[in-house]
């Protein structure tokens, strides 16, 4: 969770509480600013929370107000506050743990959507991933209803296709012609039951990763594989 501090100057009484805020919640809070009242009101907010020393009014940017000195009541709001945060988020792990960079192709050359398919499930297949088949079935998924949505396409073959659960991701510069539309990133999703103890947590994240235009877009342009996934983890912010 990220937070901005507030005091009335930036420099006097919100420099204590954020060594106080520091020491309690070390693992849990990053103060990414600390500044005046009149700063954080003439800047966007971008953190989660902002805190303050004294009562102001920040319309549509959650808020709370403590002591400097962070007493027993102020811990007891930020926690109420840091419970709720996590408790709506879902948390990277199950996603990410589907991810092999070794499945992450990069490309900036015209290709045809078969032939990203194709390429993807013939490298699951090759480790075992997949078995045989599992190609055509999902061209053939794609040609029964387009899994296309803005610049992303979900391609997936029926769960007994796959041996082990793994998504391998394409992502081509140059865009990628998907039936009535063009993509940059394909998230091939080889997945069967060894994912449903955990299917809801990968599902909300991977959820939030395509609601969120601008990861997409910064994910779309990347340069490394290591990008890739460092974006990918950023889903969690």
């Amino acid at each position: 969770m990220t937070v901005a501090l507030v005091c009335s100057t930036g420099l006097g009484t919100a420099r204590l509480l954020e060594q106080r805020i520091k020491k309690q919640f070390s693992n849990q809070i990053k103060i990414s600013r600390v500044v005046s009242v009149q700063e954080i009101k003439e800047k966007p907010v971008s953190e989660d929370l902002v805190i303050s020393t004294i009562n102001i009014k920040l319309p549509n940017v959650p808020l709370i107000v403590v002591s400097p000195f962070l007493d027993e009541n102020g811990i007891r709001k930020i926690n109420g506050v840091i419970s709720k945060f996590n408790n709506g988020k879902a948390k990277p792990e199950a996603f990410m743990s589907l991810i092999n960079p070794k499945y992450i192709f990069l490309n900036d050359k015209k290709i045809t959507r078969n032939r990203v398919i194709k390429k993807l499930t013939d490298a699951l297949y090759k480790d075992g991933f997949v078995r045989t088949g599992i190609g055509q079935a999902a061209i053939k998924r794609e040609e029964m209803a387009s899994t296309a949505i803005n610049i992303v396409a979900v391609p997936h073959a029926p769960i007994r296709y796959v041996n082990k659960p793994v998504i391998a991701i394409y992502i081509d510069k140059k865009k990628i012609e998907w039936q009535d539309k063009m993509v940059k990133i394909v998230f091939f999703l080889a997945l069967n039951q060894e994912i449903k103890p955990h299917i809801e947590e990968i599902y909300s994240y991977f959820d939030n990763i395509l609601e969120d235009k601008k990861l997409l877009k910064r994910i779309s342009e990347s340069n490394s594989v290591e990008k890739v996934i460092a974006l990918l983890r950023e889903g969690e912010c």
